[in-house]
């Protein structure tokens, strides 16, 4: 059977979280080196938040790369609103790596990614691990947690892919908290 073909991902952490990015160091750029040379090159070092890997099966082939997410205070693009964006790279060891960035859809505790089209073509994803850190800029944090544990010990989470032929997959996570 043929891999399906990835149209998007929702992330839905748990209820109550909040995202903030409004402290956290961000890059500032317009579109243009962006597209020609990715997050990784345009953006200074403070303005990463958060770093993963990701495994997919593209076609047949099986792959394996990082992943990168940046604050990006966007110039002239994306109505100048302060997000959080992905930039991903297939392959990277390839003469001829695939690359592209985007950004999730923000909205409380949801984080819903559309993938864009150049990155719609045959992905099976396998596995995504995403760590966003503490953020300790003045005691400020990017990503907030609720502020009272469930009696169970765990906030529950989901992560939830969308593929082309309507069909989605979701995984249920469970994280630990202190009471």
């Amino acid at each position: 059977m043929a891999p399906k073909i990835l149209t998007g991902l929702d992330i839905k952490f748990p209820a109550g979280s909040r995202f903030d990015l409004t402290k956290h160091p961000a890059c500032r750029s317009t579109l243009k080196p962006i597209e020609q040379k990715g997050l990784v090159s345009v953006c200074p070092a403070k303005s990463q938040y958060g770093t993963g890997e990701a495994k997919v099966i593209l076609g047949s082939t099986p792959l394996t790369f990082p992943v990168h997410s940046y604050i990006l205070d966007p110039i002239g693009f994306d109505r100048g609103k302060t997000e959080i964006e992905f930039d991903v790279v297939l392959n990277p060891k390839s003469s001829n790596p695939l690359g592209f960035f985007f950004g999730p859809n923000i909205s409380g505790s949801n984080f819903d990614v559309g993938l864009p089209d150049d990155a719609k073509f045959m992905i099976h994803p396998v596995l995504f691990d995403l760590h966003f850190p503490p953020s300790t800029i003045d005691g400020h944090a990017v990503l907030r947690a609720p502020a009272t544990c469930p009696s169970n010990g765990h906030w529950q989470a989901s992560f939830t892919a969308s593929f082309i032929d309507h069909t989605k997959q979701t995984k249920t996570i469970m994280l630990p908290c202190r009471r």
